[in-house]
């Protein structure tokens, strides 16, 4: 790439660019990257082969989409910008992972603190940062993806080929205000500048038996981010006292909690932690020149370095089981009444019941039996003042006794006479 076309040119050109997506369905960034799966199990090598996509962005600057595997089927899974200003882009060819140690270029990129302030902006940059928070970050509003790219290509080459503020061609005032905001945060960091290039994370769970009715854990989390999002469906995540915390942004080495003080009953849950390390991948992509199969230092096509975009994530998960607790047992001795009956002797009287007198002060059973209720068909309860089936059979007794008597008595006399 020698030369910026005239701004009227340019802009003409984003024009067709803009109608082209619109009626040939190109993906653009912002759509791919919308679309990356949670997993973002993708990942790539030094010496891996991978496919470059055609550049989108205004002419004159663009980012290139990447695929680890298979040529442009499904979304890209990278993203890639230019470090060499002045050797033409070859698309929709594949090209070869290396690492930063191994460009083949000659511009200042060679140099490690160049290198160092080009992984800054990457890292602070679109896609590895969201529109959204790239704008706040720089001070405007309404970013658009187009702009986000312009600058940050220029922020690139800043440092790797000019090196030294140009007057740029701006396409927008924001364009140039992300450019502003990522040149002194890459001229203002510390070097070298650390970014994980895959993001790791994982939680370590308690070995002990956990149980229902108090705070199950410490969970401890780990990993290379600056923080993880934890998530645990149904269940509250607390610290070590019981108060909840910031699920989105749990640290490297924080313990967590599960709060089952409100459970009695056995259970489970699943604990998900997601990273993302988004940002400079620390590879570059090699491409041969025209006419050749394999890029050399005297010969390859323009050097691309590798991102990896904000929706680019890594999940684990950990499992926990917990017991259940005993409901409370009654103390040996109390007796709990029984739902619907009355603690103790009562002599009330009320719909459907009868007095229970007082037993006897000795020597005989009591005098009366408690009364029964009998169901009618509308489920009302009617009060039975009889005496208890016992004492009546004991009445029929004596009376078929004293009639068999009286009745061997009778035939006796007949006889006699």
């Amino acid at each position: 790439m020698t030369s910026h076309p005239p701004r009227t040119s340019r802009r003409l050109a984003s024009w067709i660019g803009a109608a082209a997506l619109t009626l040939g369905g190109i993906l653009t960034p912002a759509a791919a990257l919308a679309a990356e799966p949670a997993s973002g199990a993708a990942s790539v090598s030094a010496g891996d082969t991978v496919h470059i996509g055609p550049r989108q962005g205004y002419a004159g600057t663009g980012i290139f989409p990447v695929w680890y595997h298979g040529a442009g089927v499904g979304e890209p899974d990278g993203w890639a910008y230019c470090l060499e200003h002045n050797i033409s882009a070859r698309t929709n060819v594949d090209g070869r992972v290396d690492s930063l140690d191994d460009y083949l270029g000659s511009n200042a990129f060679t140099g490690k603190e160049v290198k160092d302030r080009v992984l800054w902006v990457l890292a602070h940059s679109y896609p590895a940062v969201d529109l959204e928070q790239l704008a706040s970050a720089a001070g405007i509003s309404g970013l658009a993806v187009n702009d986000a790219i312009e600058a940050t290509q220029y922020a690139i080459w800043r440092y790797t080929d000019v090196g030294y503020d140009a007057n740029w061609p701006w396409e927008t005032p924001n364009s140039e205000a992300v450019y502003w905001y990522l040149v002194h945060g890459a001229n203002a960091a510390p070097s070298p500048a650390p970014f994980p290039t895959q993001a790791t994370a994982s939680i370590a769970s308690p070995t002990s038996q956990q149980n229902a009715g108090s705070l199950a854990g410490p969970f401890t989390v780990s990993t290379n981010q600056e923080s993880v999002s934890i998530s645990a469906p149904d269940v509250r995540l607390t610290d070590a006292q019981g108060n909840p915390i910031n699920a989105t942004a749990v640290r490297d080495g924080q313990s967590i909690y599960l709060d089952l003080r409100d459970l009695t009953s056995a259970g489970s849950a699943t604990l998900t932690a997601t990273a993302s390390a988004a940002g400079p991948t620390g590879n570059v992509i090699s491409v041969a020149a025209s006419g050749s199969t394999s890029p050399t230092a005297t010969e390859h096509a323009q050097t691309i370095v590798l991102v990896q975009a904000h929706t680019a994530t890594v999940q684990t998960q950990s499992a926990v089981n917990w017991a259940g607790v005993r409901a409370t047992e009654p103390t040996p001795g109390n007796s709990t009444p029984t739902p619907g009956s009355t603690p103790g002797p009562s002599n009330t009287t009320g719909p459907g019941t009868t007095a229970s007198p007082t037993a006897p002060a000795s020597g005989s059973a009591s005098a009366s039996a408690s009364a029964s209720a009998h169901a009618t068909a509308d489920g009302a309860r009617l009060a039975s003042t009889g005496e208890s089936f016992p004492a009546l059979a004991a009445g029929i007794a004596g009376i078929l006794l004293i009639l068999g008597y009286g009745s061997l008595r009778l035939r006796r006399s007949r006889r006699d006479a």
